[in-house]
């Protein structure tokens, strides 16, 4: 069985503005990537909200086939650093709600978020998908996972005080069905986290252009068939387009540089890390950094 075979690809709208207008910007994944991983995908730019994603959308048959080895996939975080991060968060959401509620940390992958916040006092639950993921944080933290996507698990209206989607929202197939979702379980003015790639960033821009200029039609944009598993594309607009939507106000909204990773082993990997070291630095005067973190809160029920 290929590779090919364990997905459904499905032609699906902009999740965002619900247009079927796009562009074509190019390709990502199998012979369309410079280590040939995973499946030759079409990448597309949504006409109206500018919004990324792949067309068709590669939908695993089985989500457990992606998110299958933790250490693997946390390779790159460290558990106790992590924790530190999230704690810095958790205190943050505390300081701009006035107090101490009911958390819901959405693709808890680990468990460290709901330990930080549950070593503050919150009443806090998480939703993974990955019963590995799952299973792990349970035993090393004794932190609550649901493992069930988010509609499963039937939580009562106006729940929760503040919801997380922690570097989660890239990897939804159907973002705006979860967030109208949030937005039924939540109470008026709960707080919502996002943190998630922009791919719109400088560093998308020029890595692009870098491909046409040595006469390739790939583009950097997300990662649909291979790890990390991102499927969408969000911008400055394309996220504010879907909160609006969706029944949220936007409180904060930040674009940073994020962290660059391009291991190199030659010549020319050499001096392509270090032209993504000085778009990295660059994105921060021009404002076009790699990663968009959100604060917003809910501002009406919505009908689902």
């Amino acid at each position: 069985m290929t590779l090919k075979a364990h997905y459904t690809w499905v032609t699906l709208p902009c999740c965002c503005c619900g247009s079927t207008s796009y562009k074509l910007l190019g390709y990502r994944g199998g012979a369309a990537h410079r280590n040939r991983i995973g499946i030759k995908t079409d990448i597309v730019r949504c006409s109206f909200c500018g919004h990324i994603y792949p067309r068709p959308m590669p939908v695993p048959d089985d989500i457990d086939m992606l998110y299958s080895d933790t250490e693997d996939y946390f390779s790159r975080n460290n558990p106790d650093k992590k924790i530190q991060v999230c704690d810095l968060l958790v205190d943050r959401l505390e300081k701009h709600l006035g107090y101490v509620g009911r958390l819901l940390d959405i693709g808890s992958g680990r468990g460290e978020m709901l330990y930080a916040a549950k070593k503050r006092g919150w009443d806090c639950c998480g939703v993974e998908t990955c019963k590995e993921f799952a299973d792990q944080s349970r035993s090393t933290y004794g932190v609550e996972v649901k493992n069930s996507p988010l509609e499963n698990c039937h939580f009562p209206n106006n729940h929760f005080d503040a919801v997380i989607l922690n570097v989660v929202i890239e990897h939804l197939h159907y973002p705006q069905k979860i967030l109208s979702e949030i937005n039924r379980i939540s109470k008026d003015g709960t707080l919502l986290w996002i943190e998630t790639s922009n791919e719109a960033s400088l560093y998308h821009l020029i890595g692009n252009l870098y491909y046409r200029i040595i006469g390739k039609n790939w583009v950097t944009q997300l990662s649909p068939t291979f790890s990390p598993y991102h499927v969408q594309g969000f911008t400055k607009n394309s996220i504010k387009t879907l909160l609006s939507k969706t029944g949220f106000h936007i409180e904060y909204l930040r674009l940073y540089p994020g962290k660059a990773i391009l291991p190199y082993s030659g010549f020319k990997e050499f001096v392509e890390y270090l032209g993504v070291t000085i778009v990295r630095s660059a994105s921060k005067i021009f404002d076009m950094g790699r990663i968009v973190k959100v604060e917003a809160r809910k501002v009406k029920a919505i009908s689902i």
